[in-house]
């Protein structure tokens, strides 16, 4: 499977009244506040270094869909942009809530790594990615990938890729 792993959470996520937990000790908080406050916490938290100000394809230069400007964008309660290049053709979308208070969730269990998010909704994605849908982030030389996984699914990611280094979580 070219070196990927791929995990399917079932159901156990997202049934109602279960708090997640990072390998079964502390919880982690509960997705709280609407999309925009959750997209302002995170870069309050994380800091505008963490998210790419460009595509690692090199494509797409001054597009307004970089992983930093889809932040930007949703902490302003704007809609975020795919990339014109992409499948999806320049189209907007919201973040999804639950990925983003992962990436809180990811920071604060201390795995920095996460200050490495290279796309969001923007770059070049399969056809019908979760990414042009909000619901997806791809992170770069990473560390601590298994645990950085475990969080994903803990807050309902339905597909996690683990190569080598990179990872993809999606919702």
């Amino acid at each position: 499977n070219g070196g990927f792993q791929l995990f399917d959470p079932g159901n156990a996520n997202g049934v109602p009244g279960v708090t997640p937990t990072i390998d079964g000790g502390s919880q982690l908080p509960a997705p709280s506040g609407s999309t925009q406050e959750l997209a302002q916490k995170v870069l309050q938290t994380l800091g505008e270094k963490c998210f790419y100000d460009f595509h690692v394809s090199g494509l797409g230069k001054n597009d307004g869909a970089t992983a930093l400007d889809n932040m930007r964008d949703a902490a302003a309660g704007r809609p975020v942009k795919t990339s014109a290049y992409s499948d999806a053709k320049g189209k907007t979308t919201t973040l999804e809530p639950r990925m983003l208070q992962a990436m809180l969730a990811i920071y604060q269990a201390g795995y920095t790594s996460v200050c490495r998010i290279s796309s969001i909704a923007g770059s070049d994605h399969s056809e019908d990615s979760a990414h042009y849908d909000g619901k997806a982030f791809d992170m770069e030389n990473v560390t601590n990938a298994a645990q950085i996984l475990a969080i994903c699914r803990q807050y309902g990611a339905r597909l996690v890729l683990n190569e080598t280094t990179d990872l993809h979580c999606g919702w």
